[in-house]
């Protein structure tokens, strides 16, 4: 999935609606900071906001997350000769008639199926979601919340978040996001567990696992956290999804 086309197509869509940011956002029970997010392709929604924004807009979901929506102007027909029209829409119709068994099933292929992944840790909140079809898979995480206690206010410099999938006993780390780092910059720049987990993000396009994979407790987080005495903290976030394939 490219979060950047994927947030043109928001964007577009918005624009060609005429709402504001804030506005977008109250349709889809989203704050207008999340919109901002999505349209400048530095995230994208969740399986709930894809599915109001496909039916808001009136846009096929397997489009949306392909990035290949079109605008209107590129579809207009410049209607100068009513012949030319009905000539045009004749042609349309007879090689509709003449593919409609090899359109059928390129679409079946292609067809996406979406499952949410949540987290079995209750000390975070964890908001995503699997697309797959017949020949890809895709996962994204939008978003991790700590929850639980947190004593050491103001005082971690620094986080690493690594995905894994795990497969009978063989680990295999899928994606990562930032890196541990202890210096004079970070130890300035003191931030909150919240804070530092709150840009944190993963999207995997092309998921090379298959789909019979992906159980219930194949996929987890470990989250490592720096604070101000140089002591790394780990977390282990397993991950669920309400649809296992």
């Amino acid at each position: 999935m490219d979060s950047l086309k994927i947030g043109q197509i928001i964007l577009e869509l918005r624009k060609r609606n005429n709402l504001t940011q804030a506005e977008l956002a109250k349709k889809l029970c989203v704050t207008s900071q999340a919109v901002s997010k999505w349209e400048n392709g530095r995230g994208l929604p969740d399986i709930d906001s894809l599915k109001r924004i496909s039916k808001e807009f009136d846009i096929d979901m397997a489009s949306l997350l392909d990035g290949k929506f079109l605008s209107s102007d590129s579809n207009k027909i410049e209607k100068k000769n009513i012949k030319s029209i009905i000539l045009l829409i004749a042609i349309v119709l007879l090689i509709i008639s003449l593919t409609f068994t090899c359109y059928f099933f390129i679409r079946k292929g292609n067809s996406f199926k979406f499952s949410n992944i949540k987290s079995l840790n209750t000390s975070f909140e964890v908001k995503g979601v699997v697309a797959y079809s017949n020949d890809k898979k895709s996962i994204y995480i939008s978003d991790i919340f700590y929850v639980g206690n947190d004593k050491n206010i103001n005082e971690y410099v620094s986080l690493e978040c690594s995905l894994y999938e795990k497969n009978n006993s063989i680990e295999k780390k899928i994606a990562q996001f930032g890196k541990i780092n202890f210096d004079k910059d970070t130890i300035n720049n003191k931030k909150t567990f919240k804070e530092l987990l709150s840009v944190v993000e993963f999207s995997v396009d092309d998921y090379s696992s298959t789909c019979k994979e992906l159980l219930i407790d194949n996929l987890y987080i470990i989250v490592n956290v720096l604070n101000i005495d140089n002591k790394v903290i780990t977390y282990k976030i397993p991950l669920q999804f309400d649809n296992p394939c």
